[in-house]
C-alpha cells in the first residue's frame, strides 16, 4: 500500500512538473536568432596612386531580410570583413580602407588595413576590428528598422602608378531576433 501511495505521489508530482515546465519550453521557441549575411562587391579601377569607389546598398536587397522583416523584433551587428576576389597586377600593394556610412552620409565605421597586398586577401577575408563605439553606432542605426540603407566605400592608397584593378567584397553579418 505504501509503495502504491509513493508511486501515485511521484506520478502526480512528475505530471505537475512536466505540465508547468513545458510552458517554459514552448516559450523558448517564441523567437529565434537569424543570421543575415550581406556581401557588397566594390570594384576599383584606375591609374592613380589612390583609388576610391563606393556602393550604396539596402537591407531590402537581401532575400533573407525581406522574408523576415515583418517578424523582426531587433537586429544587431555581429561582424564585418573584407576580401579581394580579383586583383591586377598581382603584386599590387597599398593601404586598404573600408568605410561604412548611413544613407545620409554619417560615418558608422572606418577601418584601414595598412601596407597590405590585395592578392593576399584573395578569397581570404580579413576581419574588420570595430571599436565598441563603432559597434554601438551601427547597432543604434539599425535598431530603427526604417534605417535600411548604407554606403560602403573602399579606398586603396599608397600604390604605385599604372593601370590597376581591385575587386573587393565587404561582408557584413547582422543577427536578428525573429518572432515565431
Amino acid at each position: 500500500m505504501k509503495n502504491k501511495k509513493t508511486f501515485f505521489t511521484t506520478a502526480i508530482a512528475s505530471l505537475i512538473l512536466l505540465l508547468t515546465s513545458s510552458c517554459d519550453v514552448v516559450d523558448k521557441f517564441d523567437t529565434i536568432d537569424l543570421n543575415i549575411p550581406m556581401s557588397i562587391d566594390i570594384i576599383t579601377i584606375g591609374t592613380e596612386t589612390t583609388l576610391t569607389e563606393s556602393d550604396t546598398f539596402c537591407l531590402t536587397e537581401f532575400d533573407l531580410y525581406n522574408d523576415n522583416k515583418d517578424k523582426m523584433e531587433e537586429i544587431s551587428f555581429v561582424e564585418a570583413s573584407y576580401r579581394t576576389t580579383a586583383v591586377s597586377p598581382a603584386n599590387l600593394s597599398g593601404n586598404i580602407s573600408v568605410e561604412l556610412k548611413t544613407e545620409a552620409g554619417l560615418p558608422l565605421f572606418s577601418i584601414t588595413i595598412p601596407n597590405d597586398t590585395p592578392a593576399a586577401l584573395l578569397n581570404n577575408p580579413i576581419k574588420l576590428a570595430l571599436t565598441a563605439d563603432q559597434i554601438n553606432a551601427l547597432n543604434s542605426y539599425v535598431s530603427n528598422l526604417s534605417n535600411q540603407c548604407f554606403e560602403a566605400t573602399v579606398s586603396i592608397s599608397n600604390m604605385p602608378g599604372g593601370e590597376k584593378t581591385v575587386t573587393g567584397v565587404v561582408d557584413i553579418l547582422f543577427k536578428s531576433k525573429i518572432e515565431m
